[in-house]
C-alpha cells in the first residue's frame, strides 16, 4: 500500500479522535466555570468551587446579600449559647451558637436597658468595694454617698443613686427604691437635685453621737454650681445596724446658708 493510501485511510480516524478530544474539553470547561453549572449551585461567586463561595440563599431561602440584611446593624457580634442558629451569610456557622441580629433602634434600646440594669450596678458596687462594711465609720459613709451622688453618672447612669440605695437603712424610704427611681427623684425634686448637681460637699461641723453610740447626726454643707452658688446644710442621720454597718436613715435639707464674703 502506498504512503498516500495510508494517509487517506488514517484521516477519518484522526479526525474522529480530534473531535472526541475537543468535545471532552468543551464539556469539562463549562462544568467548572459556567454560572449555571451544578458545581456552582452552592456559590454566588462565578468560577469558584462551593467551598470558596458564599451561599446563594440563607436558611429561609432569601438570596444571600439581599435587602433582608440591609436593615440590620452589622454590629451583631453578641452571641447566645442557648439555641442553635444561623449567622448572616459569609460568616462561619458555629454549633450551639446563635447570632443576635439587631436593628439600630433595638441596639439603642438594649444599651439603655443594660445602662439601667440594677443587677449590673450591684456587681460594680461589689467590685469597687462600695458596699456597707463594719470597717467604715459614719464619716466615711457620708463622704462616699455624697461624692457618689455628686458624680451620679460615673461610671454608669445613676450609679451614685445605686450607692445611696445600698447604704440606705431599713428606716429609709430610699431602701425600697431602685437606683433608676431614686435618680429620677433626685433630678426632679427642687431641693434634692442639689445632691447630684453641686460643686462641693464637706462636713459642716463635728458629728453628734447618741448615748448608746448607735446613732449619728452629721451636718454636710453642699455648695451649688456657678452661677447659682447656693449653700445648703444637709443633716444626715445614720444608724449602726445589726451587722455593725453604718447606714443612712435620712438626709434633711436645712435653709440656705448665707453667702460667704
Amino acid at each position: 500500500m502506498s504512503t498516500a493510501s495510508v494517509g487517506i485511510a488514517l484521516a477519518p480516524v484522526l479526525a474522529a479522535a480530534f473531535v472526541f478530544r475537543s468535545a471532552a474539553f468543551v464539556h469539562v470547561a463549562p462544568a467548572w466555570f459556567s454560572p449555571s453549572s451544578t458545581l456552582l449551585a452552592g456559590s454566588s461567586v462565578s468560577g469558584l468551587p462551593p467551598a470558596l463561595g458564599r451561599r446563594v440563599s440563607d436558611d429561609q431561602g432569601s438570596p444571600a446579600g439581599s435587602s433582608r440584611w440591609d436593615r440590620y446593624s452589622r454590629r451583631s457580634s453578641r452571641l447566645s449559647a442557648d439555641t442553635n442558629g444561623m449567622y448572616p451569610d459569609g460568616v462561619p456557622i458555629l454549633p450551639g451558637i446563635k447570632t443576635i441580629v439587631e436593628t439600630e433602634e433595638e441596639e439603642e434600646q438594649r444599651a439603655v436597658r443594660e445602662w439601667q440594669d440594677d443587677g449590673r450596678k450591684g456587681r460594680v458596687l461589689v467590685r469597687r468595694k462600695e458596699i456597707p462594711s463594719p470597717a467604715m465609720d459614719p464619716a466615711s459613709v457620708c463622704q462616699l454617698v455624697f461624692e457618689s451622688l455628686q458624680n451620679n453618672d460615673d461610671p454608669m447612669l445613676d450609679y451614685g443613686a445605686a450607692v445611696a440605695v445600698k447604704f440606705a437603712s431599713s428606716k429609709s424610704a430610699v431602701r425600697n427604691m431602685t437606683p433608676a427611681e431614686y435618680g429620677a427623684f433626685l433630678r426632679n425634686d427642687p431641693d434634692q437635685v442639689l445632691l447630684v448637681d453641686n460643686a462641693s460637699c464637706a462636713p459642716a461641723e463635728r458629728a453628734k453621737v447618741s448615748a448608746d453610740g448607735k446613732q449619728v447626726l452629721q451636718k454636710v454643707e453642699v455648695v451649688g454650681r456657678y452661677p447659682d452658688v447656693v449653700r445648703r446644710i444637709v443633716e444626715v442621720q445614720l444608724t449602726k445596724e445589726e451587722d455593725d454597718c453604718w447606714r443612712v436613715d435620712a438626709m434633711i435639707f436645712g435653709p440656705n446658708v448665707e453667702q460667704r464674703k
